[in-house]
């Protein structure tokens, strides 16, 4: 057990509670009270969910998206397969099971809806950035459990899903513009973003198929992780000096340098997987450069924070505090593989110092809030307490912490065989009396389909 260096870390760290409830001994180093505030803050997470879908407010899988948007439910539910695998508390499991089983549409078993993906690309606009996170997410269900994991209720696999969302996402790779890379919007009539090529959409995607090369040693998906890495690094958005810019529009001069702690974070942990899949060591020693490079921006006294929102508010928005968590888990997948003992130092008091920072900031019944590197209120709500619940399942995977108490037995594998009764609203939408009335009239269908899906989130 590694225990810190620092004997003001070692002791047990009495966090005061900002919403002025009693106070919270956490001992970082002790490995079941770190894994029951993991699974505590995970559980909490999830009850949000529970109570909108209660309401019926969720749709798609998802959390209520007049509130949270799609691909951060896709996040969360990663999270919570993360603290399945490393805490064995799976007592959360079944409900994100049931909720991909939803995002998937039941048999189908895609994210993009079989024969409504033009109108999930169109109409719910579904991008490459979005479905990769709810593939990876299907990832961690399969470490989780197994490679030949079923989504309980349908009939594929988690692994086959996410093969079919990697298939779907480097199709749109286009030599058009920028001499590469991969689309970021799925729509090349959108509005707004239709030509833009996002660095998130590739480090999504070099994580993805260094993760799939591992779990089935086809050699297209290193292909795939290799080409995306020589694209950024060609189009100047994985700098010589391992900055990681946004994203470039048609023509690739044109580059958005903004540096988020998403982007680096992500191919963090892209680098590491495809270390980790190949054993090569080219891979770790760039994760390693990203690491030095990026520390430094995305920390302030060892504390993971974003420097954008700092210096302009006007920056931000609701979706940006769940960027955080993906520089934490990138900084969790390289402590994982590396065996450079400076690094896992590093790390490590990173990881340590913004966990105990963020603890802080959580009331004792761990509702928390998404401020780290200042004081600030517990919230009840998904924004704020996904980024800490991220923060501590990465530090429960470092330091071994483990559950106790009820863990919540077989998880997916107490779920039924067969789809449930208890039916999504777009499940009780296509089964509807109007829909089955129009389904000979395909015109008539089709603008059904689009209406449903265009109005179900919102029902």
């Amino acid at each position: 057990m590694q225990l810190f260096k620092n004997a003001a870390l070692a002791a047990a760290i009495v966090l005061a509670s900002a919403s002025g409830s009693s106070a919270v001994n956490v001992d970082l180093s002790s490995k079941d009270t770190l894994g029951n505030a993991s699974n505590k803050a995970i559980a909490n997470l999830v009850s949000l969910y529970a109570a909108e879908k209660a309401a019926k407010k969720t749709s798609e899988g998802g959390w209520d998206q007049s509130s949270t948007s799609w691909f951060a439910s896709g996040m969360a539910w990663g999270a919570v397969f993360d603290n399945s695998r490393f805490t064995g508390d799976r007592s959360q499991d079944a409900v994100a099971g049931e909720a991909i089983l939803e995002a998937t549409f039941g048999d189908t078993g895609d994210l993009l809806g079989g024969a409504l993906k033009s109108i999930q690309e169109k109409l719910r606009g579904k991008w490459n950035d979005d479905i990769a996170w709810w593939a990876l997410s299907m990832l961690s269900a399969a470490d989780a459990y197994s490679s030949s994991q079923v989504i309980p209720g349908g009939k594929k696999t988690f692994l086959e899903v996410a093969q079919l969302t990697h298939s779907q996402i480097t199709e749109q790779w286009s030599e058009t513009t920028c001499g590469g890379g991969i689309y970021w919007s799925r729509d090349r009539e959108a509005a707004k973003g239709a030509e833009y090529k996002s660095t998130i959409t590739h480090g999504q995607t070099v994580f993805l198929s260094a993760r799939l090369y591992k779990a089935t040693k086809q050699q297209v998906y290193r292909q795939w992780g290799d080409t995306i890495l020589n694209w950024l690094k060609a189009a100047g958005l994985l700098g010589a000096d391992f900055s990681v810019y946004d994203g470039a529009s048609s023509p690739c001069t044109q580059m958005d340098t903004k540096e988020w702690s998403y982007n680096a974070g992500m191919l963090l942990s892209g680098l590491s997987a495809m270390y980790d899949a190949t054993n090569q060591q080219i891979y770790l020693q760039e994760a390693h450069n990203l690491l030095r490079a990026s520390l430094p921006k995305f920390t302030k006294n060892n504390i993971i924070y974003e420097p954008l929102c700092e210096r302009s508010a006007q920056l931000c928005g609701r979706d940006t505090p769940v960027f955080k968590p993906q520089y934490v888990k990138g900084l969790r997948e390289l402590y994982r593989v590396t065996t450079d003992e400076a690094i896992k130092e590093q790390i490590r008091t990173v990881i340590d110092a913004t966990a105990t920072a963020a603890a802080a900031n959580c009331g004792d019944d761990w509702w928390c809030s998404s401020v780290w590197e200042a004081a600030a209120t517990p919230g009840r709500d998904f924004y704020d307490q996904y980024p800490t619940a991220e923060l501590l399942v990465a530090a429960a995977a470092i330091h071994g912490g483990t559950a106790t108490g009820d863990k919540g037995q077989g998880g997916l594998a107490d779920m039924p065989a067969s789809p449930s009764t208890n039916q999504s609203g777009s499940e009780q939408g296509e089964n509807s009396a109007a829909f089955k009335a129009v389904k000979g009239n395909t015109g008539a269908f089709a603008l059904l389909v689009a209406l449903w899906y265009a109005v179900a989130p919102f029902l």
